[in-house]
């Protein structure tokens, strides 16, 4: 598995020159003339994935780039559980919820966590991921937000590589960039890694740009104990909730983390401030 993040300007535009030359090796992207312009770029094929995002922002306020990011992240969800090798439609139909925080808490308060065993292939290794898919596909049916929340008017250009999945985003001083080269011998979890890698940064990145923060809590590793630490956060901010669910051991978007006992090649996202040898 090809994965590689960059916190410098110089790292970040030779990966892009990478990313950008294998593109035009496959005739989709011609020449690396776009690299001064801010732009947001996620692409790549696999199986029934089909990404073909090109966006440019440098005319975009903070809160516009902040929900272009949260709606890649829509995206690419679906496809990074359903590459984890859980069964997804197993939780699915474990998921009576209704409406509003309220409703979570008393969901998670009930819910049994051996019940997902069997959505997550009877292996505890992969238990974070299903655990994970609960908490997301939960909050999301009880239209409880956990990123953040607004609409874009973007324009977007179409792009779409036939031999790696990649993602650049270079925008009001951020940089990012990660690829993974596609081939007849690439899995499913290497595409579950690399998107996943890519949905943290996207996601995070989003509250700094909606300039999104709050008060957490932190605590023991449980559905239960999760619950009753919702129950003290504001409702109407995302990162609160968001950031507790983290704080008790379970993202509530799909991360790295969640595959690295089933996988353990995929690394963990890098800590922020720390730059590539």
């Amino acid at each position: 598995m090809c994965q590689f993040g960059t916190e410098t300007s110089t790292e970040f535009t030779q990966l892009c020159h990478s990313v950008l030359a294998e593109w035009a090796n496959h005739n989709h992207f011609l020449t690396g003339e776009t690299m001064d312009k801010e732009e947001i770029i996620l692409v790549g094929k696999y199986k029934n994935l089909n990404l073909d995002r090109h966006y440019y922002v440098d005319k975009c306020g903070d809160t516009e780039v902040a929900a272009l990011l949260v709606d890649l992240s829509n995206v690419i969800e679906p496809y990074i559980y359903q590459f984890s090798g859980i069964d997804t439609k197993k939780i699915d139909d474990l998921i009576n919820v209704g409406l509003g925080l309220p409703a979570v808490i008393s969901f998670f308060k009930s819910f049994k966590r051996n019940d997902l065993l069997s959505a997550a292939q009877n292996k505890n290794t992969m238990m974070s991921i299903a655990e994970s898919y609960l908490v997301n596909r939960v909050l999301t049916k009880a239209n409880v937000a956990f990123k953040p929340m607004g609409t874009h008017s973007i324009k977007q250009d179409v792009e779409i590589p036939e031999s790696l999945i990649a993602f650049i985003g270079n925008c009001k001083g951020w940089f990012a960039a990660k690829k993974l080269t596609i081939n007849e011998k690439t899995e499913a979890w290497e595409v579950a890694g690399i998107l996943s890698g890519i949905n943290h940064t996207m996601v995070n990145k989003s509250f700094g740009f909606a300039k999104l923060s709050g008060n957490t809590k932190i605590g023991r590793k449980s559905l239960s104990s999760l619950a009753e630490a919702l129950a003290t956060v504001d409702v109407n901010n995302p990162y609160e909730i968001c950031k507790t669910c983290e704080g008790f051991g379970i993202k509530p978007y799909a991360a790295p983390e969640m595959l690295m006992k089933e996988y353990p090649d995929i690394k963990p996202p890098k800590v922020k401030g720390r730059k590539s040898k």
